[in-house]
């Protein structure tokens, strides 16, 4: 290469000489990789020394591929050109792996995200990092031609004027020639060797003069392909076809064998080459003809086969030589079918505590740039469309789907409410609005296609819904005098949501029960009729109907398919329900566990802790409360783990700070290292706000807050002695507790709310708790827990979890009234 073109003439003052976040959009073949290579000569330049070296260790380049097949041909490139910088440019993919060691070394990591959604996610991480950390990240982005550009532009927070660059067609205008040929077979086997005729017929026609692509979907079919083509060879005589050499090339082969197949390939050797989609993605293989065989891809998701979308089928076409393929259906966001996922990512990562914040991430992704540009495309109104909904009230009732709203509504509020009479009744209303029809009539009128004399028929036999599902097609022609209808009738019958139910009662403790239910759907799942999804509502209610003891909302999927009792409530279908009777007599309860009883004793001065530094700290009263008084001797004259369980108010901080105390009064000679754990973000800032004035500014303690990145958690581990965390963040810093001596220095873990270890989502608060436990068993310096919680019912068992001493289980009861009306006690 002699010089520039003129894309990367254009390009070059920008990419070479400024940190400008860059954007390029321009045709296939205009070598952008060289753009790329500009933005890393510039990193690499700022972190040049006086005497002409390079400090390699403050920087490091991210080089996304768009797929796996086409790392290594980017690895090599990069590698060496780079060789003289003494730059080390590593892969890390599916198919090479990285040690830590090997990533601190390496300056120019090769990566793919290997699907859509998952780059739009690290993108997205990219820039609240840089907004968050102030910390800037230079964002280099390739492409094809955009019709849309702009909006990938202000995606990636490029600046319009200085690093936004599109290219149109004008800059590689090449003739291309298309063929389109229709397969009207409908039998698969004909049509697929109808297919095979057709690839032969195109590949005999430039064998030998030009190199020829075949881009098949499935990867089994790359060698079916090739081997029809081969028998078709040998079958007509024209063996000439098999001297100029072909292959296959798909993402399942051994990496070994990719390279080879892409070498010779490039170099000539192999005229006709057979691959999946995946070549098509970035690897510089250029071929004279290509033939796409079949335009419909089998979608998991759908259960069916769908079309070729037009951007793959834009890719397969550009590895044309010097065809220039753009791409003219706007580019539109996919990470809405990923989002749980990547919110999730980003929940285990820390970066998403809350609600609010999981809004805010949004807006940092493509989503949100394309649902502000085109909101119909995602099921959203426009603010036009907003404004001229009105809600007509005419007389006294509204639009069946406002009072089917209304009375959804009113179904939750009785739901949460418990009354199980009422609840019952405001669904029945509530699907009878929005089915328009009687809960009386027969369930078969929620079907459509069924004629309205057939319908009444079957209402005049007054026949009750269970005994349809005995009759056989034959006989429910017979009861409604249509022979022919009854096969229908009988289909539909069976398509009705009807489940079987079997529930396993096992008592927990004295006052919780553990119902476990098994749902067996028994109907035929039809996508038309059912969709997806067919929600349910699984209520437990008492013998007399009144009280709902327990109410969930469940979502049945496709592939799933006198008494206290179980109800389960069709959503949607009126008639679509199930009861399960079940009794609660005769169950082995556990062992009840009295609650500490709450000792008539003096309230403790401050002066109790013989230590005038630490009464400084509670100068703002005099006496203790009963409840801190109770626990002050095990909390601050012993090293026993302490399970502290009391109603909310009755002091439990001030007795966390006794066990801080304990530990700071053994003087310099004992190591220090406490960790307080919050279950929620805003609770630990508070604590640590709390505590840097209190333990900080007065005793000198060096109090820290844990941030969830790494790389300053751990430094800030070693710096501190009281370590406030979330459940999230400790994990983190934890897992790998081995290889981190001061993991192994604490010698006091504190775990506040402990009795949230039953929610949902707070698996993490169990496992770092037993993970502490596991560590105190390895080492010789014995970390002691104190955990904090409301009252429990099983508080026992908690306490032999964490490994309570005797006399450190301290279970209050919910009415014990640590504080009387006007004490001035602390807390109070």
């Amino acid at each position: 290469m002699i010089q520039l073109n003129r894309v990367q003439s254009k390009v070059y003052e920008t990419a070479l000489f400024s940190p400008e976040n860059i954007l390029l959009c321009a045709p296939t073949g205009a070598d952008k990789t060289n753009v790329a290579m500009l933005t890393i000569f510039h990193q690499i330049g700022l972190n040049r020394k006086e005497d002409g070296s390079f400090n390699h260790s403050d920087y490091k380049i991210v080089y996304v591929a768009p797929m796996k097949a086409l790392v290594s041909e980017v690895v090599g490139n990069l590698s060496r050109l780079l060789e003289y910088y003494g730059v080390t440019v590593k892969e890390l993919s599916g198919d090479q792996s990285l040690t830590r060691q090997q990533i601190e070394e390496t300056q120019v990591i090769v990566t793919t995200p290997e699907k859509g959604p998952v780059l739009e996610s690290i993108i997205a991480r990219t820039i609240r990092q840089i907004e968050t950390r102030k910390e800037h990240i230079q964002l280099v982005g390739l492409s094809a031609t955009l019709p849309n550009f702009e909006d990938v532009a202000e995606f990636l927070r490029v600046d319009l004027n200085k690093g936004l660059f599109h290219f149109d067609n004008s800059y590689r205008p090449v003739p291309l020639a298309q063929q389109y040929v229709g397969i009207a077979v409908k039998k698969p086997l004909q049509r697929f060797q109808l297919m095979n005729d057709v690839c032969y017929e195109k590949v005999i026609s430039v064998a030998g003069k030009h190199q020829v692509l075949i881009f098949v979907h499935p990867r089994k079919e790359t060698t079916r392909t090739a081997r029809a083509i081969r028998d078709t060879t040998l079958a007509n005589d024209t063996l000439d076809l098999l001297s100029h050499g072909s292959a296959i090339h798909h993402a399942g082969l051994v990496r070994t064998d990719r390279q080879l197949v892409e070498e010779l390939f490039a170099d000539g050797h192999v005229q006709v080459l057979v691959s999946t989609a995946t070549l098509a993605w970035g690897v510089n293989l250029p071929a004279h003809t290509v033939i796409i065989k079949g335009t419909q891809i089998y979608n998991p998701e759908k259960g069916a086969w769908t079309e070729l979308s037009p951007l793959m089928l834009c890719r397969c076409l550009a590895v044309l030589e010097g065809l220039n393929m753009t791409v003219m259906v706007p580019i539109e966001s996919q990470f809405i079918s990923k989002l749980p996922d990547q919110l999730n990512t980003e929940i285990v990562l820390g970066t998403v505590q809350n609600a609010k914040e999981a809004c805010k991430w949004l807006l940092y992704t493509y989503l949100y740039v394309r649902m502000v540009q085109n909101p119909s495309l995602y099921g959203l109104k426009t603010e036009d469309a907003l404004e001229e909904r009105v809600v007509f009230v005419i007389g006294h009732g509204l639009y069946p789907e406002s009072a089917a709203r209304l009375m959804r509504a009113l179904f939750e509020i009785v739901l949460n409410r418990g009354w199980a009479l009422l609840a019952e009744k405001a669904l029945k209303w509530r699907k009878m609005i929005s089915k328009r029809m009687w809960s009386v009539r027969t369930p078969l009128r929620q079907f459509h296609g069924i004629k309205n004399e057939i319908l009444l028929r079957l209402e005049k036999k007054d026949l009750d819904w269970e005994c349809y599902y005995d009759l056989s097609s034959q006989e429910l022609g017979e009861l409604i005098r249509f022979p022919k209808e009854g096969r229908t009738l009988h289909k539909l019958i069976h398509q009705f949501p009807k489940l079987n139910l079997a529930a396993h009662v096992q008592p927990i403790t004295r006052s919780v029960l553990e119902v476990e239910l098994t749902i067996t759907p028994d109907f035929q799942w039809e996508d038309k009729v059912h969709g997806y999804v067919e929600p349910f509502w699984v209520i437990v209610g008492d013998n007399e109907r009144d009280i709902i003891l327990h109410h969930e909302y469940s979502m049945l999927k496709k592939q799933y398919i006198d008494e206290d009792h179980i109800r389960v409530v069709s959503d949607n279908w009126l008639g679509s329900q199930t009861v399960l009777p079940f009794s609660f007599r005769h169950l082995i309860l556990p062992e009840k566990f009295p609650p500490t009883e709450l000792l008539d004793l003096q309230p403790l001065p401050v002066t109790a802790l013989r230590n005038p530094a630490y009464e400084v700290l509670y100068q703002d009263f005099k006496h203790f409360n009963p409840v801190q008084t109770q626990v002050f001797t095990v909390l601050y004259y012993s090293d026993g783990n302490v399970l502290f369980a009391a109603p909310t108010g009755s002091g439990k901080t001030i007795c966390t700070e006794f066990s801080i105390l304990r530990y700071h009064q053994k003087g310099p000679d004992s190591i220090l290292r406490a960790v307080y754990i919050a279950p929620v973000e805003a609770l630990a800032k508070k604590r640590y706000s709390d505590w840097k004035k209190k333990f900080g500014d007065t005793l000198e303690m060096r109090v820290v807050e844990l941030t969830g990145e790494a790389a300053t958690d751990l430094k800030l581990l070693e710096e501190g002695q009281l370590i406030i965390s979330t459940p999230e963040k400790w994990d983190a810093l934890s897992c790998r507790w081995k290889q981190r001596k001061h993991v192994q220095q604490v010698s006091l873990f504190i775990v506040d709310e402990l009795h949230l270890i039953g929610d949902q989502g707070s698996s993490v608060l169990e496992v770092i708790v037993s993970r502490v436990r596991y560590i105190s068993s390895q080492i010789e310096n014995k970390i002691r827990i104190v955990a904090l919680s409301t009252s429990l019912a099983n508080a026992k068992d908690l306490g032999d979890w964490i490994g309570a001493i005797s006399h450190g289980l301290l279970q209050f009861s919910s009415l014990c009234q640590a504080c009387a009306p006007g004490s001035t006690y602390s807390g109070c």
